[in-house]
Parts: C-alpha cells; structure tokens; sequence
C-alpha cells in the first residue's frame, strides 16, 4: 500500500510498477493520504527518456487516485511527485520511482503533445455528462443534482486549458480562475523511439529470373587462421646449394662508452652517500685496499658488484731519485710500537734476471817488449792441481752493458696526527673523524691509525676500527658502543 503521511510518499518494495507498455485502464494509482480534502492534487511525472508530464490525483475518503491510461505507460523508471494547490498556496511531497515494464506487443510508439491531464478533464467530462443524462429520469432533488453537475460540465467544457506565456493553463472550479501549471505548451522533440521487433518471416516468393553475371567483388577480408596441424614426416635432405655470395658489409656501430673508475670510497655505504643520484653505467671502487671491488650502478639492480678487476703488469717504470734515508727519530716509542705489525710470511723469491749480453772477443795484440825481472815474492800455497789446457789469447775489454732497472724509492713524506672520536659522536655504531688533509685516495696516501696507549685495551675490545677514508674525514666503526673517548694517532704516508 502506497502511503502519504505529513506529505512524505512511502511505495513498499514490490508495488512500484504501475503497468506495462500498452496496457489502457488495467490498473488504478492509490496513494492513502492524512493531507485536507479541499486542495488541488496532482502528480507531476518525469521519464526515463526526460519527457516530463502530469495527472490529475482524485480525492476519496483519504485516498488519491487516478486510473492509468496507455498515454501515461512509458518504458522504463518514473520520477514522480505530489503537488498540491490550494488558493495561492502550494505543496510538494518528496520523489519517489515508479515502473513501467516494456510489452511484446506494444506497436504504438509513446508520444504527446499536451499533457495527460487535459485527458483526464475531457474523460471527467465525458462521465459528468453521462451521469447527469442517466439521471434525468430520477426524481427531482436528483434532477436538480445532475441539472448542477450537467452545468459543471457544460462550464468545464466551455474553459478548455489554454496556453498562456508559453505554458499550459488549466481552469479551477474550486478558485473559479485558471491555475499555471508550469509544463511548457510546446514539448520539445522527443528521441527516436526504441528499434520494434523484426516481423515473422514471409512465405517465399517464386524463382525470378536468372540475372546477368555481376562484376567480381572485392577480395574479403583475411580469415583468422586455422588450427595447427600435426607435423608432417621428415623429409629426406636435399643437396647443399651452392655457397652465396657474401653480403655487403654492416654499417659502423658507435663508439662504445670507455670503462672509467670513477672514484674509490671505503664502504658501500659511503659510496651511496656520496653519490645519491648516479647514472647507468657509472663504476666506482670500494674497499680500505687494494685490490678494490668494482660496484656498477644499474637502472635495474642498482648497485651491483662485479668483483675485482686486475688488469695485466705494466711496464718498469724509470728509476726515481735517491730519496733520504728513513729514520725513526721522527716517531715517539708509544708511535713505533703501535705502527709496529706482525711479522709477515717471507714472501716469494723474485724471478731470475736476464743474463748480460757477452761481449765480442777481441783481436790479439803485438808482444810487448820483455820487461826487467822483478824481486822474487814469498811463496804461495799450493793451488789444486788442474788439467792442462791450451794458453788462449788475452781479449780487449768488452763495452758496458746497458742501463739496468731503477731502484724503489728510498722515502716518502710522513705526517703525524691525532684525534679523539668522543663517546657522544658515535651513530649507529659509526664516527666520522675530520683530518684536513685526507686525499681520500688510498693511491696516493697510506694512512694508519693506533690509540693511545692508555686506552689501547678499551678501543680493541669495543671493535673500534678505521674503516674508510674520504676527502678530509676518516671513517670509523665499532662493534660495541664505546662508554669513553679515545685519543688516536694518525700517521700518513704520501705516496711520492
């Protein structure tokens, strides 16, 4: 049951539909309502399509009704709305759907040209005027009734709506004026009416005549490919042809891009550090010695190690100056003992030299004259008694023997340095120390660090340790968190 209560529609699940297309007087629209009794209603309708149109609601003992007619059941969802009038007051209710179901059989295609309502004032009319011919024939009372209701008519009939400013204006007995009912008097062009089903299929007609051969059409489109089919047997194998000729020559590729190292860091960290955005390509060493591991930024992988690149031994290079001797008055005791390591393993015997090129024998010189006897020398010991050989002839003096290989150098520069890494300054287990005067590249310094000897125990057993070097910074670590500061020595070597 559709209700109305303080002007708000309710329409239960499952009595939204109000016909099917082409259904004429089949189904009757009730709405129970608490709204007065002597207003005005009507129900302003919208369509799926978004021709807009309006009915006349009747008023029975609480209920607004009005029967469907086949103008009103358009296909598809409904928006509706109650609008009341009464005097120059106006009331509306909230919207609510409504539906009409599509029919196999409604040929007639929905179309108006003025609104239903003006349907509904000529049928009213129409039952009026039967009504009050029926009854003539009743008493007088009733006579006098139907003489009122026949004059209602007649007035009604004689007021038709009229279109006024461009919309339709509709006659209320109620108010004795026309009311504006705000739809336009001239509806726009509806759309193109949904495709009809394709009528049943006629009888055939007789064999017409053979017509004249046509052009020939244009080649079809190429059909989808066939499903493979299961391979043939294996054919016996032919000769070989005869050898081509060869083809021209491919096109020059471009240079390729040069392998660089582009600098060297401590650590893996460090390195993304100092480099955040690299590009494809870009190479770079990183470890504390030689040999470094080479890390290759890929736009897919990032960084990726590609292990130690050893190239082939070079040359000797030319022998350098004598350089001073090295002494170790520049260190204190405390510094000698710390830069003092372990002995190492004897190391492998250097491989045997090149002989010296023999030089040609000389031709025999003239006999001098017979010089004077000298005084006779004390006696020698007896010498091993050997086999006899021939006397050969004295030769000149051979020429001398080219430049050999130059000597390592004898000294490089040492500096002497301290630092304290404060307890405070320690980062997840790392502590960058600034040294002005760090290169940064372990080609051209060595650079060792030693703690002083009253903290010595302390600084190994916290794993503290130097760990790479950068430009005027030396980066350590430590395994455990040092609850102290330690004063370290530093001692650098330029590599000359």
């Amino acid at each position: 049951m559709i209700t109305m209560k303080q002007w708000e529609v309710h329409v239960p699940v499952g009595e939204q539909r109000i016909g099917y297309v082409g259904e004429n007087l089949a189904y009757r629209l009730c709405i129970h309502t608490d709204a007065p009794e002597d207003w005005v209603y009507r129900l302003d309708v919208r369509y799926s399509s978004g021709q807009r149109d309006f009915l006349l609601l009747n008023y029975t003992e609480g209920i607004l009704w009005c029967d469907i007619l086949r103008e009103h059941l358009e296909n598809g969802r409904i928006k509706a709305q109650v609008r009341a009038v009464c005097g120059s007051q106006q009331r509306h209710s909230n919207l609510f759907d409504l539906e009409v179901d599509n029919s196999l059989l409604s040929a007639r295609a929905f179309d108006r040209t003025q609104p239903s309502a003006f349907q509904q004032l000529e049928a009213r009319l129409a039952a009026l005027q039967q009504e009050a011919e029926r009854s003539s024939g009743k008493a007088a009372a009733e006579a006098e009734r139907a003489q009122a209701e026949a004059d209602r008519a007649g007035m009604l009939s004689a007021r038709m709506p009229e279109p006024r400013d461009g919309s339709w204006w509709v006659y209320d007995a109620e108010t004795g004026g026309y009311q504006d009912t705000g739809e336009p008097s001239r509806g726009q062009a509806g759309p193109a009416g949904p495709q009809g089903p394709a009528g049943a299929e006629g009888p055939a007609g007789p064999q017409g005549i053979q017509g004249e051969r046509g052009e020939k059409g244009e080649a079809g489109p190429q059909g989808s490919p066939g499903e493979r089919g299961e391979p043939g047997p294996c054919g016996e194998r032919g000769e070989s042809g005869p050898r081509g000729e060869p083809g021209p020559p491919g096109e020059r590729g471009s240079a390729g891009k040069d392998f660089r190292v582009l600098d060297y860091f401590g650590s893996l960290a460090l390195l993304e550090e100092a480099v955040p955005d690299p590009e494809t390509g870009d190479a770079y060493g990183v470890g504390v010695f030689a040999p470094y591991e080479i890390y290759v930024f890929s736009e897919s992988h990032g960084w990726v190690n590609n292990g130690t690149i050893q190239g082939p031994v070079g040359p000797q290079g030319i022998q350098g100056e004598k350089g001073e001797a090295f002494t170790y008055a520049d260190f204190t005791p405390g510094q000698l003992a710390e830069l003092k390591g372990e002995r190492g393993e004897t190391g492998p015997a250097g491989p045997q030299g090149m002989p010296g090129r023999e030089g040609e024998k000389g031709e025999k010189g003239e006999t001098g004259p017979q010089g004077e006897r000298g005084p006779e020398g004390p006696a020698g010991p007896p010498g091993a008694v050997g086999a006899s050989g021939e006397k050969g002839e004295q030769g000149e003096r051979g020429e001398a023997g080219p430049q050999g290989p130059p000597g390592v150098d004898g000294r490089s520069a040492v500096r002497i340095l301290s630092g304290t890494l404060a307890t405070a300054a320690w980062v997840d287990g790392e502590q960058r120390l600034r040294v002005p005067g760090i290169s940064g590249d372990p080609l051209r310094q060595l650079v060792f660090a030693a703690p002083h000897p009253d903290c010595r125990e302390g600084y190994y057993a916290d794993g503290v340790r130097c760990a790479g070097e950068e430009a005027d910074a030396l980066l350590f670590s430590a395994e455990a968190a040092p609850e102290r500061d330690y004063l370290v020595y530093l001692a650098i070597l330029e590599v000359l």
